[in-house]
């Protein structure tokens, strides 16, 4: 007989607030690490019914369609549905995703407006409707 092992290093996605304090979690909700305070690079995730529930999935699914460049800006996601995801950016700025469909496309977008009018320059970006997306 033949065993194969195959090690798959689990990808942090974002940190969640749980009963026993912060969790480093990976897009499956499972806990890589508890660290004491929110780290750098890694979005507090806000998601309705939390890890198990869908919206932390939609969440997940947006944040690993980021590009780097506008990944490191990320420092909070909220998903009060699977349909309302909802970014906020390290300026202050907040990005209105809406559904987790069409990721690929609204992150090309985003960035592409993030490079027109930068994140300090705006108070909103909305790319629910990636093909008629806005800035406020």
């Amino acid at each position: 007989g033949t065993l194969v092992v195959r090690i798959v290093e689990r990808t942090p996605v974002g940190i969640v607030e749980t009963s026993d304090g912060m969790a480093l979690v990976d897009a499956a909700g499972v806990v890589i690490e508890r660290p004491t305070e929110q780290s750098e690079g890694q979005p507090l995730i806000t998601a309705e019914g939390g890890v198990a529930g869908e919206g932390f999935r939609a969440a997940a699914a947006v944040i690993r369609s980021l590009p780097a460049e506008v990944r490191v800006q990320l420092v909070a996601v909220q998903a009060a549905t699977v349909d309302d995801v909802r970014l906020e950016l390290a300026s202050g700025a907040t990005v209105v995703w809406g559904s987790a469909e069409e990721s690929g496309l609204k992150a090309t977008v985003l960035a592409r407006l993030m490079g027109a009018a930068p994140p300090d320059t705006v108070s909103a970006y909305d790319v629910s409707s990636p093909k008629s997306a806005v800035t406020q």
